[in-house]
């Protein structure tokens, strides 16, 4: 039998910029430092259209997290059921193996 692997759970950094990278990169951590100089000379009108494409990003941001924790539920849901699958194959084997030994044995003695 062979081993099983478990689902890979990334840590709450890694998730946010696995899905952030996609839908805003100024939002990424290592984008935070340089946007101030990056929108150094935007008007009032820009930085509301900035600020609203954020809060945009956020909300596509918080859907997709949804989808990717119902999918690493789904992952880890499945390796648990193939886990005990597994280890209930196992234990019946080594029971029938267990049985058949008692069995010689008393065949054996008889």
């Amino acid at each position: 039998m062979s081993q099983i692997d478990p689902p890979v759970i990334p840590n709450g950094q890694e998730i946010y910029n696995l899905l952030m990278k996609d839908i805003e990169s100024d939002l990424l951590p290592e984008n935070l430092d340089i946007l101030e100089g990056k929108y150094k000379g935007e008007t009032a009108e820009e930085k509301r259209a900035r600020k609203n494409r954020y809060n945009a990003a956020f909300e596509k941001y918080d859907k997709e997290l949804d989808k990717y924790l119902k999918d690493l539920d789904q992952k880890i849901l499945q390796y648990k059921k193939t886990a005990i699958k597994s280890l209930e194959e196992k234990n019946r084997s080594t029971e029938d193996s267990d049985l058949s030994a008692i069995e010689n044995e008393i065949n054996n003695a008889t």
